[in-house]
């Protein structure tokens, strides 16, 4: 899997060759207090570089107990979320 970094028109970042993409794995809407022994398990890497705004996604896996809410979160260090132009941005997408 491939995933890029974009600015607000769509066009990938293709200069940026030092940011950092973080996977993690969250349970959300449980009260069972037994799961901490069986808490969701991500195997591989679970970080990646990126290159030329790219990040290549491979050799993970995904390990958890059926029945719960899981979200998959991608975090990267690649967006400046401290300019103002982004923060805009971002509050329009979450609108």
């Amino acid at each position: 899997m491939y995933l890029a970094l974009g600015d607000k028109y769509g066009n990938i970042v293709g200069n940026d060759n030092e940011a950092k993409l973080t996977i993690r794995l969250d349970v959300s809407n449980n009260n069972d207090t037994t799961l901490a022994s069986q808490y969701p398990a991500l195997s591989g890497e679970s970080q990646f570089l990126s290159v030329g705004g790219t990040f290549e996604i491979s050799g993970i896996g995904f390990t958890a107990k059926p029945g719960y809410t899981y979200t998959v979160r991608f975090e990267t260090d690649g967006i400046d979320d401290t300019k103002p132009s982004n923060q805009a941005y971002l509050t329009e997408l979450a609108a």
